[in-house]
């Protein structure tokens, strides 16, 4: 029973070993996660501020065009539009909707929205007034353009005629708009003009800006990826630095515990163990209260006990 209980403690000092390794693989993977938590943190930030600096310009943008536009509107394009509505035969509209043909007052509206494109007036690529689907018109209709080929012959879009009929005011479409052969990123500005009355009807339309925004997005994303790349590039400095000097400090710390709870120990045991193994039995490991061998050492004294009392008993 007393060998029992003296090798118990031998163990348990193992464990406790163990447990310091343990302890330091657990700091570096806590210190990795952190870090990687920091970091995914710091990425949805800047995603944000990219998407909020975006918003901004967009925001800006709107109110400056919408501004310009609504003179165009209020002051040629509407007025003129309405008035040569209103006056318009039914026949004559049908008769021109289904030849695609233009009307001498589409003409007109057609040349002066491209004399305001070729003014490069707000980078505006396309200008057209759209009539959504109404009860004159079952299919949305573009009535004007300053590329004439477009009108009627495009289908303006479902997600157009949803923001129309939602009282959107823009639309920003980072991946183009293929109906129109555009790529990359354009800012679709929808201005609803004062319904027109026409055959009898109130009908709706809007005036609608199409404006490149690829530079202004490409150098507010590529401003802040490359600040994501420096503070990414610093993050992992810093971590990876911590993550280093913690190794070396743990390991260190270790090797010193180790070598002093455990080494010199074993080597203190060796020593005597080599007396004992030459035939002097009038030796014994000094034990210091709670150290980390305690119970090997005392195991070991009793061992050296048990047999100097054998030997004894032998020669008795």
């Amino acid at each position: 029973m007393s060998d029992v209980k003296e090798t118990a403690p031998v163990k348990f000092r193992k464990e406790r070993s163990k447990i310091l390794y343990q302890i330091t693989i657990i700091m570096i993977a806590i210190m990795i996660i952190s870090g990687l938590i920091i970091f995914f943190t710091i990425n949805e930030s800047i995603k944000n501020l990219t998407q909020k600096s975006i918003d901004d310009i967009v925001g800006s943008k709107i109110t400056t065009i919408a501004s310009g536009n609504s003179y165009i509107i209020d002051e040629y394009a509407g007025p003129y539009f309405r008035a040569k509505v209103q006056n318009l035969d039914v026949n004559t509209a049908l008769e021109s909707v289904r030849t695609k043909q233009l009307m001498p007052f589409q003409e007109e509206v057609c040349d002066y929205e491209q004399r305001e494109v070729d003014k490069g007036l707000f980078n505006t690529k396309y200008f057209m007034t759209i009539s959504p689907p109404n009860i004159i018109s079952p299919k949305a209709l573009v009535n004007s353009c300053n590329d004439k080929s477009l009108v009627y012959n495009l289908d303006p879009p479902d997600y157009l005629l949803e923001a129309m009929e939602e009282g959107e005011t823009y639309i920003l479409k980072r991946d183009g708009i293929p109906e129109l052969g555009l790529e990359d990123e354009w800012l679709i500005l929808l201005q609803k003009i004062d319904d027109v009355t026409a055959y009898g009807f109130e009908i709706p339309a809007f005036y609608v800006s199409f404006i490149p925004m690829h530079d202004e997005i490409t150098t507010i994303s590529a401003f802040y990826n490359n600040e994501k790349s420096k503070i990414t590039f610093i993050m992992a400095g810093v971590i990876g630095g911590a993550i280093i000097a913690m190794i070396l400090i743990i390991f260190f710390v270790l090797s010193h515990l180790i070598h002093k709870n455990i080494t010199r120990p074993v080597e203190e045991i060796s020593a005597i163990a080599e007396e004992v193994m030459e035939g002097n039995l009038d030796v014994k490991v000094d034990i210091h209260e709670g150290e980390e061998l305690e119970g090997l050492k005392r195991a070991f004294n009793e061992m050296v006990k048990s047999v100097r009392k054998l030997i004894i008993r032998s020669i008795e």
